[in-house]
Order: structure tokens, then C-alpha cells, then sequence
């Protein structure tokens, strides 16, 4: 990191990271658990496994 970079910079860098991070996580257990149109019928896989896997 250069040494006299603005903190708004950093600051910016930061808050994107963050918000980036925390939204992708989010999206990643919505998809895991609150999909339920999925009919039970052949769960041996797991619900990850079910969402993102095409061609099911």
C-alpha cells in the first residue's frame, strides 16, 4: 500500500469489500434454504448441491 493514500480510498476499498462479501453470503444461504419449489422426491443430494447444479 503506497504510503500517503487517502483514506477515502481506503475507506472506500473497504466498504466495497464488505458490502460485496456480506451481500454474496447472503446469497448463498437464501439460495441454500428458503427454496422450497424443489418437489422431495430424490434429496439424497444436498441442497446446494440441488440449487446449483443444472439439469436436475
Amino acid at each position: 500500500m503506497p504510503q500517503m493514500m487517502p483514506l477515502n480510498w481506503i475507506f472506500l476499498y473497504f466498504m466495497f469489500n464488505v458490502i460485496f462479501y456480506i451481500f454474496m453470503i447472503n446469497n448463498y444461504f437464501n439460495l441454500n434454504f428458503s427454496n422450497n419449489k424443489i418437489s422431495p422426491l430424490k434429496l439424497n443430494y444436498s441442497k446446494s448441491f440441488h440449487n446449483f447444479w443444472p439439469l436436475n
